[in-house]
């Protein structure tokens, strides 16, 4: 807020003004963002506002803004972060329950999932203007039998879950009373 100080037997002086300044350009990751459209000072300065984009997918992107009364000439403009991959890097090396097919990337014989792959930076990080990558896999588990977990004490009087012990991935077993107690037989699941 602008004042007036009046100090005694002094000049006036004009307080609590300042110049308003442009934002700073975010420090992207050069390799999967562009911020080039931020770089020119009317799309930096206060109330303004200018696009960061997704190299390999130009059609996602934010757009970052400089609030209208910054004043901090060291202020970023402010932007909800992107993601943004890169699409293009080699395949990864032999990986245990994953099967390349002509139509892509598949979980093999045994595991079960959906297949994610992603770029994601080598063993020494995104080096711009090179920015090489590695694929990675995930997505696909191990199909295992499953087992019944052991009932308490006095469950386990009262019902028989011996068919529930190594049961295949998607079949059922039964479990009863055992006599002399009376109900209703229930299947479980895996």
């Amino acid at each position: 807020t602008a004042a007036v100080r009046c100090p005694c037997g002094g000049e006036p002086e004009l307080h609590g003004c300042a110049e308003k300044r442009h934002c700073v350009v975010p420090a992207v990751d050069k390799c999967r963002q562009d911020a080039s459209d931020c770089t020119a000072d009317a799309k930096r300065y206060p109330g303004s506002s200018c696009v960061i984009r997704c190299r390999d997918d130009p059609s996602s992107f934010v757009t970052a803004s400089c609030p209208s009364t910054n004043t901090d000439p060291a202020r970023h403009l402010d932007y909800y972060p992107l993601r943004c991959t890169l699409t293009t890097c080699a395949d990864p090396p032999e990986t245990e329950g994953y099967n390349k097919t002509a139509e892509g990337w598949v979980c093999a014989d045994g595991y079960y999932g959906v297949v994610r792959f992603e770029c994601l930076p080598n063993a020494t990080g995104w080096t711009y203007p090179a920015c090489s990558a590695v694929g990675q896999l995930s997505g696909c588990q191990r199909i295992t039998t499953c087992g019944m977990a052991p009932l308490p004490p006095v469950d386990a009087c009262k019902i028989d879950a011996s068919g529930c012990q190594d049961v295949q991935a998607g079949s059922t077993c039964e479990l009863k009373c055992r006599f002399p107690f009376e109900g209703f037989k229930t299947i479980g699941i895996c």
